[in-house]
C-alpha cells in the first residue's frame, strides 16, 4: 500500500482532532464574527524512526513541538503574515498555530506545506511568504555524513471552501531511502584452525557506503505535481563513508536469516548518476574480515532513484564469498526486495 501522510485543513468554529478525537481549543475567536477559520487536524499520531530520522509509516510524531510549515495564498494575497508554524504544544496534542486565519472567499486557496518546519543546515526555503511564487522550492544540500540526514516531505493543495470546510493535504516523501540487506547463506565454513563448521553465524560489524560525484545541491519544488527537481553544477565525494545503522537484533545473522541495515537518504537522481562503493566489515567462522564491492573504483547504478521510494541493495554471503545484487525499487515507502545476483 502506498504510504503517505495526511494532514487535514479544517475551517470551522469547532472540530475534533487526532486519533483519540480530542477537542481543539479554538480560542481566540474574533468576537461577534461569523467567519469560518482555518484549523489543522492530523489523521494519524504515531511514528517509527530510524537513524536517518525516517518516517516509515503514514504518521507524524506525537511528541510536543512536532511542527510543519504552511504557506497560504488567496489569489496573490498571502493568508499568513509569514510562514505559519503548525505544531503540537503537548505530547499527543492537536496541531495549532498562532493567530487564526479566515477563509477569504469562495475561489481557490493555495496551500504549500513542508515537514519538518525547522529546515536546519543543509535545507532552506526560497520563498518570501508574503509574495506568491509560481512554484516555491527547497534548496537541499546533500549531507556529507549520515548524521545530517532527515526525511523531507512537501505538498501543495489548491481548494475552494467547501460546505463541510474540510481540505486534506497529502504529504509526499521527497528523498529516496537506501537499505542494505545481507543474507547468511553459508552452509559450511572453516574456522581459524581449518576445521569444518556447519552453518556458521555471520556477525556484521559495520556497513559503509562510499559515494562519488553526487549532486551537491538539489532544488525540490514543494508542489509534487509541478516542475521537476533540478540540480546545481557542483558534485560531492565525501571523504568519509556513510555508515548504515546496525541494531543489536541485526548484528549477528544466523544461517538462513537476513539482516537489514539502514537507512540512508539521498536526493532523487536520474539513471547512471549514483556512483557507490560498498564495504562490509564482518566476523565469520574464520574471524574478522572485510569485503569491498567493487574490488576497485566505484560502481555506477543504472537505476533512476525517485523520491518517496525505498531501494534495497541485496548481498548474499555464501561459502566464503559475497554475492551482491542490484538495487531493487519497492515502488513505495515500504521495502520489498527481489534479489538479482551477479558476479
Amino acid at each position: 500500500m502506498k504510504r503517505t501522510i495526511y494532514i487535514a485543513f479544517v475551517a470551522a468554529l469547532s472540530i475534533l482532532a487526532s486519533c483519540t478525537k480530542q477537542s481543539i481549543d479554538v480560542n481566540p475567536i474574533v468576537s461577534g464574527s461569523s467567519r469560518s477559520y482555518i484549523f489543522f487536524e492530523p489523521e494519524v499520531c504515531n511514528v517509527e524512526r530510524t537513524k536517518a530520522d525516517l518516517l516509515k509509516d503514514n504518521t507524524l510524531p506525537s511528541a510536543a513541538e512536532t511542527a510543519f510549515g504552511v504557506i497560504g495564498y488567496y489569489g496573490t494575497t498571502s493568508l499568513f503574515s509569514d510562514i505559519a508554524e503548525v505544531k503540537r504544544t503537548e505530547e499527543g496534542g492537536s496541531f495549532d498555530y498562532d493567530g487564526l486565519v479566515a477563509w477569504q472567499g469562495t475561489t481557490n486557496h493555495d496551500f504549500y506545506a513542508f515537514y519538518p518546519y525547522d529546515l536546519e543546515g543543509d535545507v532552506s526555503l526560497n520563498v518570501d511568504a508574503t509574495t506568491k511564487l509560481a512554484n516555491p522550492f527547497l534548496t537541499y544540500t546533500q549531507p556529507t555524513t549520515d548524521a545530517g540526514m532527515i526525511d523531507i516531505l512537501t505538498t501543495k493543495e489548491s481548494t475552494q471552501k467547501t460546505s463541510d470546510n474540510n481540505v486534506t493535504l497529502t504529504f509526499h516523501h521527497r528523498l529516496w531511502a537506501l537499505d542494505v540487506k545481507i543474507t547468511n547463506s553459508q552452509a559450511t565454513g572453516l574456522d581459524s584452525d581449518d576445521a569444518m563448521v556447519s552453518q556458521p553465524d555471520l556477525t556484521i560489524n559495520s556497513v559503509e557506503i562510499y559515494v562519488k560525484d553526487f549532486p551537491e545541491v538539489s532544488y525540490i519544488p514543494l508542489d509534487t505535481a509541478g516542475e521537476k527537481i533540478t540540480y546545481g553544477n557542483d558534485k560531492i565525494t565525501p571523504e568519509t563513508p556513510y555508515e548504515m545503522f546496525i541494531s543489536a537484533l541485526n548484528k549477528t545473522i544466523k544461517y538462513g536469516d537476513t539482516g537489514t541495515y539502514g537507512t540512508l537518504l539521498f536526493a532523487p537522481v536520474p539513471t547512471n548518476t549514483f556512483q557507490y562503493k560498498l564495504v562490509i566489515n564482518y566476523t565469520d567462522s574464520r574471524g574478522e574480515a572485510s569485503f569491498t564491492y567493487p574490488s576497485s573504483g566505484y560502481k555506477t547504478s543504472s537505476t533512476e532513484f525517485e523520491g518517496g521510494r525505498v531501494y534495497s541493495l541485496t548481498v548474499n554471503k555464501k561459502e566464503d564469498v559475497f554475492v551482491v545484487g542490484q538495487f531493487h525499487d519497492s515502488g513505495n515507502w515500504t521495502d520489498v526486495t527481489v534479489p538479482h545476483t551477479f558476479n
